[in-house]
């Protein structure tokens, strides 16, 4: 019965060790390999899921695929593996990432205290002047924008711009206007009075002192890059 189903059947000669390239090429066509690369249809938007392809790359792997043998199916199925291992790795680093960002807010927090805002938008007033946009990308793709140790760097040099512009020798880092502020902020931090009254919410001078302190933050920080 079974050699009566091979009747009329195409018939696939099984592949040996004495095949040249004209037996394998006779093979993969037979099996259902496209005639040329440029006949394999590209992965379509939902299953790309949102990866980006290299069209150069992709030209390069059909090529490849196509001297292999392989069929429409087993690429797809090959392309799919591979984009499944590119948005894992994508999702690992976006959380490592983000970890990455929380430990050093911790970090820093815990360091600065009350002083951590201030701290970080000097750094960030730094960057945004003297750092141009490969540097901020570089900082961004790998993480070490979160890393404490630049932060506090960079934080270091912004008090140093600030205390330069305030007594005219800066180079600019922030207006004269903030400067001021900042001048002023650091003076209420030594004020008893004025941090009673704006720590202590029964206080009657409470309110204005939280006016006074938040103002006073504005016009500090409103020259420096905002996180994106």
């Amino acid at each position: 019965m079974n050699a009566q189903k091979l009747v009329g059947a195409d018939k696939i000669a099984k592949p040996t060790a004495n095949w040249g390239e004209n037996e394998w090429n006779e093979f993969f066509s037979q099996v259902g390999r496209p005639g040329t690369p440029q006949d394999y249809k590209p992965l379509g938007e939902q299953a790309l899921g949102g990866v980006e392809i290299d069209e150069e790359a992709m030209k390069k792997a059909y090529a490849s695929f196509h001297e292999l043998g392989l069929t429409q199916k087993q690429v797809d199925g090959v392309l799919g593996l591979q984009i499944a291992h590119m948005k894992g790795s994508a999702e690992a680093q976006q959380l490592a990432t983000e970890q990455g960002l929380a430990e050093a807010k911790q970090a820093l927090q815990a360091e600065y205290g009350d002083n951590y805002d201030q701290k970080l938008e000097l750094a960030k007033g730094v960057l945004g002047k003297y750092g141009d946009n490969d540097l901020i990308k570089m900082l961004d793709e790998t993480g070490m924008g979160n890393d404490p140790r630049l932060i506090r760097l960079f934080s270091k040099i912004g008090e140093q711009l600030v205390e330069d512009d305030a007594t005219g020798q800066g180079a600019g880092l922030f207006s004269t206007d903030a400067a001021a502020s900042r001048q002023e902020i650091e003076g209420l931090k030594a004020d008893v009075e004025f941090q009673k009254a704006l720590n202590d919410r029964t206080n009657p001078g409470h309110k204005g002192a939280v006016e006074r302190w938040t103002a006073l933050h504005e016009r500090a920080y409103s020259g420096t890059v905002k996180p994106s």
